[in-house]
């Protein structure tokens, strides 16, 4: 009886608890089990951090060539006929690609300032310019006019007044690799980026049977670039690209083969408004 009111007096005296070596294992089977987690969380959001900048690359890289290929495939365009009408009148064309656009902006075949750098807007293997006439537009936006017309806009072949190109309206339209930077040059903004992070770009000019057609060799050669693009037909385009890692974030592991991988877009683009007299 005593006992028993002893242990009645104080319920927790009789109380057993967890001892050290049940609390140590249970600690170390807990940490276990978190380090597992922790593990596959950071897997999953390092493959997550990963393939986010790869997409982004992919995607820099397909608006890069969309631009591409919708402006080459409008090189040489020229609605109005007015441009095409004057080639040979002064012995200077004004329509498809060009070794260079110096002469073009210094001799008067452009109307309105070039934007600077128009020294570095030429064609190779590596670059690339041409014309286009997209806005259908004529010298200084006025439709030229016979005299004995009055009425009926007309565009004589020897009227040099009505055929200029306009560098307010972007008809010169130019491309290049600089410092791994894709770059657009138009007659009025001059050179602006349309993507980055580009490792290399090539243009190979082909003819009606996709046969390479050679590149003449001096920029300045008029006829022998009126040729060149008397038989061009088809450009084509090879870019490449290369994701760049965040060297200060712990979460992108920058030796995972898929995300050093560099990524290649080619196309081959037809010229459909070269060849039309």
């Amino acid at each position: 009886m005593r006992r028993e009111s002893q242990a009645m007096a104080n319920p927790r005296s009789d109380c057993r608890g967890f001892t050290l070596v049940e609390l140590m294992v249970t600690l170390a089977v807990s940490s276990l089990a978190l380090a597992g987690i922790y593990g596959a969380y950071k897997a999953q959001l390092e493959s997550h951090v990963t393939q986010n900048i790869v997409v982004d690359t992919q995607q820099n890289l397909r608006n890069a060539f969309y631009i591409l290929q919708r402006s080459l495939r409008m090189a040489g365009f020229d609605p109005t006929l007015h441009l095409r009408s004057a080639e040979g009148a002064d012995g200077k064309r004004r329509r498809g690609f060009f070794g260079r656009f110096t002469e073009l902006c210094e001799d008067g075949r452009v109307t309105g300032a070039c934007a600077a750098g128009y020294p570095q807007a030429q064609t190779g293997q590596t670059a690339i310019a041409f014309t286009s006439n997209e806005t259908a537009s004529r010298y200084n936006g006025v439709q030229c006019r016979n005299p004995s017309a009055e009425a009926v806009p007309q565009y004589p072949a020897n009227d040099l007044s009505c055929i200029q190109l306009e560098a307010l309206d972007s008809e010169l339209v130019a491309f290049r690799l600089h410092e791994g930077l894709l770059q657009r040059w138009g007659g009025q903004s001059g050179w602006q980026a349309i993507a980055e992070n580009i490792e290399s770009l090539a243009f190979e000019y082909l003819d009606d049977d996709l046969q390479p057609l050679t590149l003449p060799e001096d920029p300045g050669d008029e006829d022998a670039w009126r040729v060149f693009n008397e038989n061009l037909r088809t450009v084509g385009i090879t870019i490449r690209a290369r994701p760049v890692a965040d060297h200060g974030s712990p979460l992108v592991n920058a030796r995972k083969s898929d995300f050093q991988k560099p990524r290649t877009f080619t196309a081959q683009v037809r010229i459909r408004n070269l060849g039309i007299r």
